[in-house]
């Protein structure tokens, strides 16, 4: 079975290429080349679709993110050409030329804006082909006389979808990469959002617990950010394992990667309780058992820091996060159900 599917970020296209070539053992395919924008068929960002289209098509090896920071354009010089992730998988890659002589079986797309474009590229070139429309950002839209069947990972989603064969999901990321270990005493918060700086309230509280906690260190990684984006994924992963806290802060979260691998890493995240209200990843959320809520007053906050990192509390709180991923995650289960999804294609 092959399957064409556009690419939306690294973390999700690995999810991909877990289920579709490493579970299931078809063919995952990705466009290359601008022709597909050019002739109409690929379309990821409203915002400068052409510049946006032309970073993703450009791509045969993966290389992170072909995005540079001009915050810190320094810190990025020459980096989407000489930095990658030797983990991520390769590509498989099709030029536009080429579809006349490919079969493709499934046709997915992960945002809204290329739900037309693949309608139209299985009417003209494969129409015996099913569409998988992908969801993992939160409140997406989805059109459902286009994308029949339906991979959600986003709660709010997948309640509002109503296309006839559809899936909640957590997209999976490798367990043994991401294997809990217990936590060393470093006293460090991290938070692993970019441009966190544009989330103007919580950086400003992040930055005075900093001043709050001296015996802390305070990391922002991720693009636009001082401490830089992280390349490789196992660094990335040790950035976590090496964190006392991370910092998980967003409201707009779906899926969300970063605190479903913090979880499984077993290291507790620092959460304002009502971005989660309702979401995915709200199930892992317990207030001073799996994380921190943020409380009101810098100092409390500060004070509520300092008791949960003493040794045997942080440790205690480290194993229940990992306990608690374990208890609400089960990719083999719902690798189960997938094929159950796939099999019933429209």
């Amino acid at each position: 079975m092959n399957v064409l599917a556009d690419f939306h970020h690294p973390d999700l296209w690995w999810s991909l290429h877990l289920l579709f070539e490493k579970r299931l053992g078809w063919n995952l395919f990705r466009p290359v080349g601008m022709e597909w924008f050019d002739e109409g068929y690929y379309h990821i960002n409203d915002e400068g679709a052409g510049f946006h289209s032309a970073q993703e098509l450009s791509k045969h090896l993966l290389v992170d993110s072909m995005r540079v920071s001009s915050d810190f354009p320094d810190q990025y010089e020459g980096v989407e050409t000489q930095q990658g992730c030797e983990d991520f998988p390769l590509f498989k890659t099709v030029n536009f030329w080429e579809l006349s002589e490919c079969k493709m079986d499934i046709l997915l797309c992960s945002t809204h804006l290329n739900e037309k474009p693949t309608f139209r590229l299985r009417e003209r070139f494969f129409p015996e082909a099913k569409i998988i429309r992908q969801v993992g950002n939160m409140l997406e839209e989805v059109d459902p006389k286009l994308c029949l069947n339906v991979l959600c990972s986003d709660t709010s989603s997948f309640a509002h979808c109503k296309s006839e064969n559809k899936l909640f999901y957590h997209q999976e990321f490798d367990l043994e990469m991401a294997k809990y270990e217990p936590p060393r005493k470093d006293n460090r918060i991290s938070s692993f959002r970019h441009h966190f700086y544009l989330d103007v309230i919580n950086h400003e509280i992040f930055e005075a617990l900093r001043v709050l906690l001296p015996e802390f260190d305070f990391y922002s990684y991720g693009e636009g950010n001082p401490s830089g984006k992280i390349w490789i994924k196992r660094k990335e992963i040790k950035a976590i394992k090496d964190s006392t806290f991370v910092w998980q802060t967003k409201s707009w979260d779906g899926y969300g990667f970063n605190i479903h691998r913090a979880m499984a890493l077993g290291r507790p995240v620092i959460v304002n309780p009502t971005d989660y209200v309702g979401k995915t990843a709200e199930p892992l959320l317990e207030d001073e058992v799996t994380c921190l809520f943020i409380e009101d007053k810098a100092t409390d906050m500060a004070n509520k820091i300092a008791f949960y990192s003493e040794p045997e509390r942080h440790l205690k709180m480290c194993e229940n996060a990992h306990r608690r991923f374990q208890e609400v995650v089960d990719f083999d289960k719902e690798f189960a159900q997938i094929k159950e999804f796939l099999g019933r294609l429209v």
